[in-house]
């Protein structure tokens, strides 16, 4: 039996669930949750997940929310060779693989989220303003302080957990390719090795299928 994903598809949160799912190669199906019209909030997803949020997988009677644990789940279950993950019993390798999903929760995504709120979504709600231009700058300026830090480790290391790609950098993918695409390419292109590192996330195969699935 197929997993199923409750989500609206195009999210940012949404796509790393896909994607996780395409890399394991998983089969899936999608129930679409129209944000749009506010399904997210109706008490039979509620029920589901209680913040009203997307995604949730559900396998198997099993439901489990939340992006960064879905994809771990999806990993734990499912990936078997991916080596998304490190080996049970590889403890510093651990350690610094849930290391580096802190960094990400606390010090990118929050900015990222930020920019994208400001900029974006923030303007389907007339009662809010237009966007806070210094808020913009003041976000851009602490995930350029992050990108910072992730150019000195990048310098040493291929991958933010180590010379081995993981979750931890797929995390970075959904996310950075939106904050990029509202013209702010050159707050990760003024550190090479970051650049050089997201080129290679966005040129992950499973990465350009789901956007070509989706386009």
């Amino acid at each position: 039996m197929a997993v199923k994903v409750h989500c609206f598809p195009t999210t940012t949160c949404s796509r790393l669930v896909l994607l996780a799912l395409e890399i394991c190669k998983v089969p899936y199906e999608i129930v679409v949750v129209d944000l749009s019209v506010g399904a997210h909030m109706e008490p039979s997803h509620k029920k589901l997940h209680p913040f009203g949020k997307v995604p949730l997988l559900e396998d198997d009677g099993f439901y489990v929310y939340e992006s960064r644990a879905i994809c771990k789940y999806i990993v734990k279950k499912y990936g078997s060779g991916t080596n998304l993950m490190p080996a049970d019993g590889d403890f510093k390798g651990y350690a610094l693989f849930e290391q580096a999903c802190s960094v990400e929760q606390s010090y990118y995504i929050p900015h990222t989220s930020a920019i994208a709120f400001q900029k974006v979504y923030r303007l389907f709600d007339p009662e809010l303003g237009p966007t806070d231009e210094a808020a913009v700058t003041k976000s851009v300026a602490s995930l350029e302080v992050a990108l910072a830090v992730y150019e000195v480790t990048l310098s040493k290391q291929a991958y933010l957990a180590g010379d081995q790609l993981t979750l931890v950098d797929l995390f970075h993918l959904p996310s950075g390719v939106f904050t990029k695409g509202l013209g702010l390419s050159s707050s990760f292109d003024k550190f090479p090795h970051v650049a050089k590192w997201f080129a290679r996330l966005e040129d992950l195969e499973s990465w350009k299928k789901l956007l070509a699935s989706q386009s």
